[in-house]
């Protein structure tokens, strides 16, 4: 993945993030892309939105994409995906007097619904070799080979080889999950991209502090596998202002400890560089200058 004239985060044919290049002969050691969510200990704080976005920009390039949901719907995933590709919210998708401007906008990406399959499980009910089973099966009945995978997310799995629970069992299974999507992307080589929760040392970050890699939850063994970590950082104030920052917190290639500061429209799910700014600044215009 890298940044097209600043304006939009763009999946190319040499894949990863931001100045990571990780080129298509490499992809037989390539690992999960994790992203983690800085507020993710709360609700709704964009990391699904987020993966919807990365999603449609493979779509859109006809890179074929298998979308793994345990948080939302089929019609909810591509629903998101929908509202990113066609501009419109969805509060717009269900306004008739924008019919006409959906079919308008929808055709555009018509060609490309055939690159796309989504799939919804319960949490806690699946691993990694059932996402192997499904791909294969899809492989076999319709030659659908995936260009990119999506988990939503690996924390709602279960590992391939489940263990007795325990507080260290957890730490465990956590850190199998990962590798075993690791090998999911060297069996059928591609990415596989997912997302995963921060400890609560994240939740309390301020200003212009990120979330970094040790502050993942569950088990640090999530981290010792992933080919690159991005963290997506965003305060109250942010939010109000549609903005978020990014930031790369690990890159097996290219440079790490960078923050890309980004527009986030969580209602069309599409993000795009902006300028850099200050977060403390961007409190204190909030609180009237205070």
């Amino acid at each position: 993945m890298k940044l097209v004239n600043k304006k939009r985060i763009h999946l190319d044919e040499k894949v990863p993030v931001y100045n990571l290049t990780v080129d298509n002969k490499y992809h037989n050691f390539e690992l999960s892309h994790c992203f983690y969510s800085k507020n993710c200990g709360a609700p709704g704080r964009g990391k699904s939105k987020f993966l919807s976005f990365l999603a449609y920009q493979a779509i859109f390039q006809r890179r074929p994409v298998v979308y793994f949901s345990f948080e939302w719907s089929e019609k909810e995933v591509l629903s998101n995906i929908i509202s990113c590709a066609t501009g419109m919210s969805m509060r717009d998708l269900l306004d008739e007097s924008q019919i006409d401007k959906y079919k308008q906008r929808v055709q555009k990406i018509k060609y490309w619904a055939p690159n796309v399959r989504t799939i919804y499980y319960s949490n806690k009910t699946v691993s990694a070799n059932h996402l192997r089973t499904y791909l294969t099966k899809l492989h076999s009945l319709e030659n659908f080979d995936p260009g990119l995978i999506i988990v939503d997310y690996a924390d709602l799995m279960l590992p391939n080889k489940q263990t007795k629970r325990s507080s260290e069992s957890t730490y465990e299974e956590m850190g199998t999950i990962f590798y075993d999507l690791k090998a999911l992307a060297d069996q059928f080589n591609c990415p596989v991209v997912t997302g995963s929760q921060l400890g609560k040392a994240a939740w309390n970050t301020e200003d212009n502090e990120v979330a970094s890699q040790d502050m993942l939850a569950d088990s640090s063994r999530k981290a010792h596998v992933a080919y690159g970590i991005v963290t997506l950082n965003q305060t109250r104030e942010e939010s109000d202002n549609g903005k978020m920052r990014l930031y790369v917190a690990k890159a097996r290639r290219g440079k790490t400890n960078t923050t890309v500061y980004v527009d986030f429209d969580k209602s069309i799910n599409f993000v795009k560089e902006c300028e850099p700014y200050d977060v403390k600044e961007m409190k204190k215009a909030a609180n009237g200058g205070k």
